[in-house]
Formats: C-alpha cells, structure tokens, sequence
C-alpha cells in the first residue's frame, strides 16, 4: 500500500524540475541558428525525459493504492473461476488449481500433519470421477430358493441398469463374487437404437488380482468398439449366487457411482428375510419387509458412490436363533 508521501518522492520532484528546465530553455533566443537549434533539441529532451519520470511515478502510485489492488484482484479472481480458464488447463494443472484451493486450515496442518494426506487422497479419488462411466436406474430383482441338487440356497437375480459415458470409451464390465460357485448366466448389452450383443460366460476374462478381500472371484468384460459411439447403453446381467444349506447373505456392492436404486428379493419354499443391514449410507433409503417375511424391498433416490452396500439374511424358516446370532 501506498501514501501520500510516496507520491511526492525524489522521483516527482526530479520531472518537474526537468521539465520546468526544459520550458525555461525553450524561452531564451540566440542569434547562432547552429547553436539555436542544440539548445531546442535539448529543451525538448529535457522536457521528455520528465515528462517520463512524472508518469511512472504517477503510475507507480496508483498500482500501490488499495482501490487499484482491490480492481486487480477482483479482475483476476473472475479470470481463474472462470469456465473457460478452467476447461484450457490439463487434468495436472486443474488438480493443481483444486489442490491449492481445498486444503485444510493451517492450524489443523500444525496440529495434525496427517491431515494434508486425506485432503489429497480426497482430491485424487474425485479427480478419477472424470473417467469413469456412470450408472443409472439401477434395478435388482431376485428369486430365494434351494437348489435342487445341492440342497443350498440360490438367489438367481437379475440386473437391469443404464451406464453413461464419461471419456472416450465405455469401462471394461466388471462383475465380483462372494462365493466360488456363483455363476454369471449372461450379459446382454442394448444401444440406444436397439442394437444388441450377448456377453456368456466363456467371455468373461477373470481378474487375477481382486484387492476386496470380501469377494472370492472377479471377471471382467471388453464392451464391444462399435458400442462406444454412443453416449449410454442398456445392460442386463443374470447370475445366480449359492449360500448353505440353511442360511445366505446375498449382498450388493457398489463399485461404480449409481445414480437411483431398486432391489426387490422374493423368497419360495419355506425361505424368509431374517435381516437387511447396510453399510456406506445411513439414511435416506428405504427398507420394506412383508409382514410374513416373504418379500423384501430395498430403494434409494438419490447418488450412491463407491462402497455402499446392502447384506440381506435370508434363511429357512425355522432356522433357530442362536444360529442367527453366531452370524452377526
């Protein structure tokens, strides 16, 4: 910030000197026109030469006061916020821009230096939101029942869902299992002007490194390149998930952000939902169990990320409580 005084410096002092003693030169007449002309020569560059002076040191004044600071600021601040400035960085430079701006209070950092680390993991996972594919409309329908030559519960399900592209190509399918003797029926894919492709078993390549210790095998599935120059596309899966021979957790995970969700479960024989637990979200969805326990129906409105999940208990009907208990 700027005075007064540092208006009237040295510098000011020294241009109107100058130019007072350019103007003073102008004045005096000598009959030599040789010697007339380098006296006006001089006047004139004396007269510039403050005039010079002055005006950086007007200039020099006013970038110094807080008014002109403030317009600078402002000026720059709707520059750097601006979309257009935004969209022209690279990923590295906009990570860059975030990083500097979401970070946590200096006297956080001070007390607990950790902190910097969850901000910037933080930053980290949102930044790969913008290469990931989306889902919508996510519809899970199941059937409780025992198998008919193993004597183990099976929830056979299907899956109904809608993704949305995010870059220039869908993300490979990726399916994971609880169990080893889960099966994946089929997949079928649909683009939005009917185009159709079934994806069996046989296409599934399996993934040789899960790291969710909860899922016993994974596969996954190349979408087709003529599927990518659409913008989404329909997917419908069929599995079928086996538990024991008196009792199954049939879970969902999610490991793809979602966007609305439905599960229904309808249970035969003499299975019933003992339980429904969740996990990732505490609130806003809503849990229906039918009064005979036959039919449970699970739904939600709004985004779900990464690691939400629901565990349903399904068991034979007269299947004691202390067994329940060892479970939970």
């Amino acid at each position: 910030m700027t005075s007064i005084k540092d208006f009237f410096s040295k510098w000011f002092f020294l241009a109107i000197i100058l130019i007072l003693l350019g103007l003073l030169i102008h004045q005096t007449d000598h009959q030599n026109k040789t010697v007339d002309f380098i006296v006006e020569i001089s006047a004139m560059f004396l007269e510039s030469i403050g005039i010079a002076i002055l005006v950086a040191n007007i200039f020099s004044f006013t970038i110094g006061t807080n008014q002109f600071l403030s317009y600078v600021r402002e000026r720059l601040i709707d520059v750097v916020i601006s979309k257009d400035f935004i969209t022209r960085l690279s990923p590295r430079e906009q990570k860059d821009l975030i990083e500097m701006t979401l970070k946590p209070p200096r006297e956080l950092s001070d007390v607990y230096s950790g902190i910097n680390y969850y901000f910037l993991n933080y930053i980290e996972n949102s930044m790969k939101l913008f290469d990931s594919c989306y889902r919508g409309q996510y519809v899970v329908n199941g059937i409780a029942s025992v198998d008919v030559n193993s004597g183990k519960l099976k929830v056979d399900m299907e899956i109904d869902y809608v993704i949305y592209r995010v870059a220039e190509k869908f993300d490979p399918l990726i399916i994971f299992f609880e169990a080893k003797d889960s099966e994946h029926i089929e997949t079928i894919l649909k683009s939005p002007d009917g185009e159709k492709m079934k994806i069996d078993s046989e296409s599934l390549v399996e993934l040789k490194e899960i790291k969710d210790p909860s899922m016993e095998q994974g596969f996954e599935c190349t979408v087709p390149e003529n599927f990518n120059k659409f913008r989404q596309m329909s997917v419908t899966r069929k599995i079928v998930e086996y538990g024991n021979d008196h009792w199954q957790v049939s879970s969902l995970k999610i490991i793809k952000p979602v966007d609305r969700l439905l599960l229904n479960i309808q249970c035969e024989e003499d299975l019933v939902v003992r339980r429904c637990d969740t996990y990732g979200v505490q609130e806003e969805f809503e849990i229906q169990i039918s009064e005979n326990n036959k039919r449970i129906r699970v739904s939600y409105d709004g985004w779900l990320s990464p690691g939400f999940g629901i565990n349903i208990l399904l068991a034979r009907d007269g299947w004691h409580e202390s067994t329940d208990k060892q479970i939970e």
